[in-house]
């Protein structure tokens, strides 16, 4: 494989044990109500990023301050992610907790809507089904190892 070819999937691996793993660990040991969001919307941007998920977009789409450079679909993602975040901060309810069925709140560039692990096809399936062979953690420790001693 080339380094390009290589380059976003490692970029993946290491994006789902910083960010997304954590998440999903925490939602699950959480003893109270806790909430999952999966932020799948595509970067619109151009650069080494543009037409794949990536992390800070979703602040863009929450602030809005990059609205006039989305797509009206995009638009109208962002306008409802905004309210569901601004709910949540008033105390109420933006979607459903997150359960035993792995409930989340998934977000592409097209639509917004919950979904559980069993019917979700997106990115990152693969560390979903990791997570529930054998832990988040221990995929964590597996990864840092490798990159502390990688060369």
């Amino acid at each position: 494989m080339s380094d390009d070819d290589a380059l976003p999937r490692v970029l993946d691996i290491i994006s789902a044990a910083v960010f997304y793993i954590p998440a999903v660990t925490y939602c699950k040991a959480f003893q109270g109500r806790s909430y999952l969001l999966h932020f799948d919307a595509q970067n619109p941007f151009p650069g080494p990023l543009q037409g794949r998920a990536s992390h800070i977009l979703d602040v863009a789409y929450l602030f809005q301050n990059y609205a006039q450079f989305l797509t009206p679909e995009q638009q109208g993602v962002a306008v409802s992610l905004a309210k569901k975040m601004i709910a949540f901060v008033a105390g109420e309810e933006p979607w459903g907790k997150y359960d035993d069925k792995g409930t989340a709140l998934v977000l592409t560039d097209k639509e917004i809507g919950e979904v559980t692990f069993d019917k979700y096809e997106g990115r990152q399936k693969v560390i979903w089904e990791i997570i529930q062979q054998m832990g988040g953690d221990k995929l964590i420790s597996v990864l840092f190892g490798y990159m502390a001693n990688a060369h």
